[in-house]
């Protein structure tokens, strides 16, 4: 008698218990489904996010016109020959050096310049945010009764590159004063 009353027992405290298992059950199932989809929602917004950061900013020409005095003043090569003030890239000799991101001049931080052992530019590699500028030089002509005797013709090419992504702008302008 004893043991078909514990039997007894048991049975019902498995019926009385059978809910509140399957009851945590779904609290757990639930708990872990939003946990997962909050990771997975996590996970698209930061992919989205790497891919934006990757992009590469538009060009534009520089606002900014009290940007002068000594140093290099570059634009599209086009615009160079037609005698045009649309500045691309201009690097003071006082340090600063600005390009425009979509459409906001930026001002460039130097990480290393190169020079020949005459003194002419060679390159010239910056950063802002995750944005890479590499400018390359080659010298077209030195100071002359043309350039004022002051300042030298360059072309430069301009490598922007984000993650993997660049592009290249040709450019011509004058280095000096």
């Amino acid at each position: 008698m004893q043991l078909s009353t514990i039997v007894s027992s048991l049975a019902i405290l498995a019926i009385n218990l059978t809910p509140s298992i399957a009851n945590t059950e779904a609290r757990y199932n639930a708990s872990l489904t939003e946990n997962i989809e909050s990771n997975i929602q996590s996970l698209v917004q930061e992919e989205i996010n790497n891919k934006a950061s990757k992009k590469l900013p538009v060009i534009g020409v520089i606002k900014n016109r009290n940007l002068t005095g000594c140093g290099g003043s570059f634009q599209f090569v086009q615009d160079f020959n037609k005698n045009l003030d649309k500045f691309i890239f201009v690097s003071l000799l006082d340090g600063n050096t600005f390009m425009n991101f979509n459409g906001q001049d930026i001002k460039l931080n130097l990480i290393r310049a190169n020079k020949d052992r005459k003194g002419n530019l060679r390159n010239e590699v910056y950063t802002v945010n995750q944005i890479k500028i590499r400018v390359d030089y080659s010298l077209i002509e030195p100071p002359s009764e043309k350039t004022g005797y002051e300042a030298s013709i360059y072309h430069a090419k301009v490598t922007i590159s984000v993650g993997r992504n660049s592009k290249v702008l040709r450019l011509k302008g004058y280095h000096g004063c």
